[in-house]
């Protein structure tokens, strides 16, 4: 009562939410996985035990060059209407599989914006710092492409301290 609006103002907005959409922002690096049709499991943080099935429907055609992404959208059902517009997720889109690569732990990898390194034990305590060229990822694995072959044995903690040490090395010598 007493409240007035002009012609083209909102007033309300009627939304179907049994059908919802969660936009992914996926790393410029990783988008050539990604196609239409690809299937994501997704957990929204306010139902942690729950986990939410849907599919890639549209890859957007412009990058973000401040955060070097690009906009993925993915719709599933909401069963229930537990899902709200805003809520925040995590998401793992099923990407096609591959043959056996080589892969190391992501805590073996140094990563100094130039370049990355693994240090491989190559005997009698001793071990060689590696560039290597990284492939795919995920949240505990790399992708090692070149730099590091099957079989033989990398640092994954205390890396640091290694890097450490052979930059004093070489400083001194």
């Amino acid at each position: 009562h007493g409240m007035r609006f002009l012609p083209g103002d909102m007033l309300y907005q009627v939304t179907d939410l049994s059908s919802v959409w969660v936009i992914v922002d996926i790393a410029e690096q990783d988008i050539h996985q990604i196609s239409t049709g690809n299937k994501a499991r997704i957990r929204i943080n306010a139902y942690p035990d729950n986990v939410f099935e849907g599919r890639v429907t549209y890859l957007y055609p412009a990058l973000s060059s401040a955060t070097r992404t690009v906009p993925v959208r993915m719709e599933l059902a909401n069963p229930g209407q537990l899902l709200k517009p805003g809520m925040f997720a995590q998401v793992d889109v099923m990407t096609t599989a591959r043959t056996a690569v080589v892969t190391v732990p992501t805590s073996a990898v140094m990563d100094s914006g130039i370049r990355r390194i693994v240090f491989v034990q190559i005997g009698n305590g001793r071990f060689e710092p590696r560039e290597v060229t990284l492939g795919q990822r995920n949240r505990t694995h790399a992708e090692v492409l070149t730099g590091v072959r099957e079989g033989e044995q990398v640092v994954v903690s205390a890396n640091f301290l290694m890097d450490a040490e052979s930059n004093l090395k070489a400083v001194i010598n």
